[in-house]
């Protein structure tokens, strides 16, 4: 009898170990150092940033509605709680610290402050001269290669198709089956976005790394191959479906 209480209290432990949670602590310092806190408290003024923008550039009026809803779904303090809770609940200690070690890196400090520097308001007209400057100075094959290598690995293509099917699946619960896209117009809709979508990340994340050598983004992209690598960006899809998610249920 006291072996088998034993060995179910060792079972207990074992599964209590398997699905153990991250420490707070740790998954507020993964927030801060990967640049994910202050990247979710710009997102709402970048957003409506846009939209000001885009309204002048067509002559129109603002549509203060829109940045009304935009400033709901990308809530700072709403949307960083629903990224915690997620963050706290798939990863664990152990995969944490190892994640922890890349950002603590000096590529993984380079990433995060070219990320960060990318957020600023007067980083629009920058990348606008940057690009203008690629048409008399294309980048190097070797250049244009690894910056492609980095961008598979780190699997954006999959975020966007998140962020279009939770908008698409939520709209579709608050509307009636006759105003519904159908799944062949969907998937239309969706390859031409994400063509726009792979050119306009090239040309984004050529800008961003400007100042990174081929090296240090080799070693970022080995990082993200890496299976704390894929547990990071697994987790992390996760926690943007569900900000979304949680950000379209204030807003709609």
């Amino acid at each position: 009898m006291r072996k088998t209480i034993l060995g179910l209290w060792a079972l207990l432990l074992l599964t209590g170990n398997l699905f153990a949670k991250a420490d707070r602590s740790l998954v507020e310092e993964y927030m801060e150092i990967s640049g994910a806190t202050q990247t979710i408290e710009s997102l709402s003024s970048q957003v409506v940033s846009g939209i000001k923008e885009t309204s002048a550039i067509y002559g129109k009026k603002v549509d203060h509605k829109a940045i009304n809803k935009m400033e709901k779904i990308f809530a700072p303090k709403e949307s960083l709680k629903s990224v915690k809770e997620v963050l706290t609940d798939r990863f664990d200690n152990e995969s944490l610290l190892e994640i922890l070690k890349f950002y603590h890196s000096k590529i993984g400090q380079e990433l995060t402050q070219a990320n960060l520097d990318a957020i600023q308001n007067s980083t629009q007209s920058d990348m606008l001269r940057f690009v203008a400057s690629l048409r008399e100075n294309p980048p190097s094959k070797k250049r244009a290669e690894t910056i492609n290598r980095y961008i598979d690995a780190l699997g954006s293509d999959k975020i966007l198709e998140d962020l279009f099917f939770e908008m698409f699946d939520y709209l579709s619960q608050k509307s009636t089956k006759k105003e519904r896209m159908s799944n062949k117009k969907r998937s239309q809709f969706m390859q031409m976005l994400q063509q726009s979508f792979e050119q306009q990340l090239f040309l984004s994340t050529m800008f961003i790394y400007q100042d990174i050598s081929d090296e240090d983004i080799d070693k970022a992209t080995d990082y993200l191959n890496s299976l704390e690598g894929k547990k990071e960006k697994s987790v992390v899809r996760e926690a943007i479906r569900k900000m979304i998610k949680d950000g379209l249920k204030r807003a709609l």
